[in-house]
């Protein structure tokens, strides 16, 4: 057996990668410093995939919201009568599963049986058992979950932050649907998404910790050799068209906050920085984002000192044709430190020192992330899904990083297009 070794520059470790004929990915990095293993099964199929087409005709299907999530939560159901935690409670293994935007994950963390524990997780995910008194069962479940999310103030700022930017992209709706979208659901979604998307050409295993990668993989082909397993449909997702402009420039949220909090989102063309690859746009993003917002930031430090806010944070994101930049603060002067915020977004700046020091920083980071297997599974998984690929060459590219290209950066960075999102305790009619 001869598998791909993906040698991580700059830190002497190796990711094993094998490819199976059924189209499975099988990703594996061991670390025998631990004694335990973390192994994600990964379905390319996320929230935001609600309409496709198959590879056999020219029809578009539909599914509600909310299909990948709530087939997550009854994809542990067995035809036994019992479920996948029945199976891993025996040993004491712990199982999870989350759904984000593009993909979903079974997960499995133990530090025994390690081959009952990946043959489990290949059999029950690749077997599919679904009724319709399972379903209607499951839509109360799911309901709850959503009224308890939504009355989160967090999540209504994420969300609502998103609405407020797209007009027609997926994104703009959670992940669980509404209420209403998962009372919709019906067997036949069920099994439509689970037919064409949950095959091994569409999905791919991540394993990392303390285990023998030649044994797991066996254990996976001689597992899949027993299951029954179609044809691949080839499901090609339909994307909407996103226009520039925001469908919201301002929006205020009433709900159970003390202290105000705000988002002010840039919706950028990805176009802009048609010089740099999604890695690369990622990283220098970060940068400049870290040197004007981040904890050590000069602008952070004073508003902290001034008493204006008490939390200030960002993020960026890639959503095909955008880049969406976001600043999340919390503050009880918001309108001042808002207009702070944007008079900032103005003047972005990154000096020589603060970029040795965020190479430095980042280098640092790459090495001590190779201690957590589950943080380094998590990367794989955002490698794949970010890139199509394991980036091997993060050393390198943080060693290569200069002022021109950051000052390339910032000046593509457009700030016209932006918006506002507030979530307050009470009703406020001002509009900005």
């Amino acid at each position: 057996m001869i598998m791909q070794e993906i040698k991580i520059k700059g830190v002497d470790e190796v990711i094993l990668h094998e490819k199976c004929d059924n189209g499975l990915d099988i990703y594996m990095w061991v670390n025998e410093r631990v004694n335990n293993y973390y192994m994600t099964f990964n379905v390319k199929y996320g929230s935001v995939n609600t309409e496709f087409k198959l590879k056999k005709d020219k029809k578009v299907y539909s599914v509600p919201k909310g299909v990948a999530h709530f087939l997550e939560h009854i994809k542990f159901n067995l035809p036994d009568g019992k479920t996948a935690n029945d199976f891993y409670n025996q040993y004491g293994i712990s199982i999870n599963a989350f759904t984000t935007f593009d993909f979903t994950a079974y997960e499995v963390f133990g530090n025994n049986n390690f081959k009952e524990a990946l043959d489990y997780l290949v059999e029950y995910v690749n077997t599919p058992y679904f009724t319709e008194e399972m379903v209607e069962k499951e839509k109360s479940v799911i309901c709850e979950e959503i009224k308890m999310s939504k009355s989160s103030p967090s999540s209504k700022l994420f969300f609502g932050s998103y609405r407020a930017v797209f007009h027609n992209d997926p994104h703009r709706y959670i992940v669980t649907g509404e209420e209403e979208d998962v009372k919709k659901i019906k067997l036949k979604d069920i099994n439509l998404v689970y037919d064409n998307f949950y095959h091994p050409s569409n999905s791919f295993i991540v394993i990392t910790g303390n285990f023998n990668p030649y044994e797991a993989v066996a254990i996976i082909k001689e597992r899949y050799s027993k299951l029954k397993i179609g044809k691949y449909s080839e499901p090609k997702v339909i994307k909407p068209t996103e226009p520039y402009s925001v469908a919201k420039k301002y929006d205020v949220i009433k709900t159970n906050v003390e202290i105000p909090k705000a988002k002010i989102l840039y919706k950028i063309k990805r176009s802009n920085f048609k010089d740099f690859d999604d890695v690369l746009l990622r990283i220098y993003l970060g940068i400049v984002l870290r040197s004007n917002f981040g904890a050590t930031s000069d602008f952070k430090e004073d508003l902290i000192e001034k008493e204006l806010v008490t939390a200030l944070g960002y993020s960026r994101d890639i959503f095909d044709d955008y880049v969406v930049i976001s600043i999340v603060v919390e503050s009880k002067y918001m309108d001042t430190v808002l207009d702070m915020i944007k008079e900032k977004m103005m003047h972005l700046e990154v000096d020589e020192d603060s970029l040795v020091r965020r190479k430095r920083a980042n280098i640092a980071s790459l090495i001590y992330d190779y201690d957590d297997i589950e943080y380094i599974n998590t990367d794989i998984q955002d490698n794949i899904m970010e890139y199509g690929y394991v980036v091997d060459n993060f050393y390198e590219i943080y060693n290569s990083l200069d002022m021109d290209m950051i000052n390339k950066i910032i000046k593509e960075i457009s700030i016209d297009n932006y918006s506002v999102v507030e979530i307050v305790p009470n009703k406020k009619d001002e509009e900005r």
